[in-house]
């Protein structure tokens, strides 16, 4: 008896099962199958790209669509590829400058991508994110981030959080992949500092200056306009800085400091384990007096970063020096 040939479109056939019961087993049943099959039936997968062009093609001829729509996806495309790039310059860019501030500060810069809340007033809608305060209210703040990172060991807690030019929080709890970032403005948040007092292009301003024996005089400094801008005046003033909700506070500031608008609030060296000393991370709006104290104020500080517009940040891991 003479066995009949299979015809090409039986082969065909025969094939495209073979790969469908190759997709459907388990991956431990399924995978010397398909080493051994695999070059047999990789074709299929170049003929069914083919066959999709093919069918784009035909469909876009039966719709009348046009070169020129063919045309508009291109340009679109391309103009996605250049935003990425400007993207990645962006990033570089902001890494380098990093660099140049932490260049005495052995660490690793960790890029994480903020995921989940945007930076928006509450309105009738539960937290979508884990807060440091319960039962938060209607027009408060979202205070905190989700983060998306490369490490698939939870980094450490507390760790400082860097913007693309300030600092913007710590991190309160984390996972492998996973983490809270904690903004500078949450009312848990909590950070010794230090103030800044500026001195601007053709003003002065009167401070208290120590004396060698003891004692302090109050002393005039005016700007030089010789020297670099910015110019600060004397030994930054070491505070304690709080988030409210909206911003930052510091409460019980000597009144003889004279601290006005547009002083700059920095880190202080009681972080250096997680952050350099001398960071900024907020300017200062305004003061008032202490109402139970004539002779201290309260200074409020606007943090310098976006944290509304936070789509990228750095998780600043410290690296521990030898001998240490």
């Amino acid at each position: 008896m003479r066995l009949r040939k299979p015809s090409k479109k039986t082969i065909l056939a025969g094939m495209m099962l073979a790969s469908l019961v190759l997709m459907l087993l388990p991956a431990r049943c399924s995978r010397w199958m398909s080493d051994a099959v695999g070059p047999v039936l990789a074709p299929l997968g170049h003929a069914g790209m083919g066959v999709a062009f093919h069918v784009r093609q035909r469909a876009g001829e039966l719709t009348g669509r046009d070169g020129s729509e063919q045309e508009d996806e291109r340009t679109a495309l391309m103009l996605t590829m250049l935003q990425e790039r400007k993207r990645q310059q962006e990033t570089i860019a902001q890494l380098q400058n990093w660099r140049r501030q932490l260049d005495d500060f052995p660490c690793k810069l960790i890029q994480a991508g903020v995921v989940g809340v945007e930076g928006v007033p509450l309105r009738n809608r539960r937290r979508l994110d884990s807060g440091s305060r319960d039962g938060a209210r209607p027009g408060d703040l979202v205070t905190t981030r989700r983060l998306l990172h490369p490490m698939r060991v939870a980094p450490p807690k507390n760790l400082g959080v860097l913007g693309r030019n300030f600092v913007v929080g710590r991190i309160i709890e984390s996972g492998g992949h996973t983490a809270t970032l904690q903004l500078v403005t949450d009312p848990a948040f909590e950070m010794p500092g230090r103030l800044y007092r500026r001195i601007e292009p053709g003003k002065s301003r009167s401070i208290y200056v120590d004396l060698p024996g003891g004692g302090r005089r109050r002393e005039e400094i005016r700007y030089d306009p010789k020297l670099p801008d910015p110019q600060f005046v004397d030994r930054p003033v070491p505070v304690l800085a709080r988030g409210d909700g909206r911003g930052m506070v510091v409460r019980q500031v000597p009144a003889e400091h004279s601290i006005r608008a547009g002083d700059i609030l920095t880190t202080g060296p009681e972080t250096e384990a997680l952050l350099p000393f001398g960071l900024t991370v907020g300017k200062v709006t305004r003061t008032q007096p202490e109402p139970e104290d004539v002779h201290s104020v309260t200074v409020f500080v606007e943090p310098l970063a976006d944290l509304a517009g936070l789509r990228q940040v750095y998780i600043v891991l410290p690296i521990a020096r030898p001998g240490k």
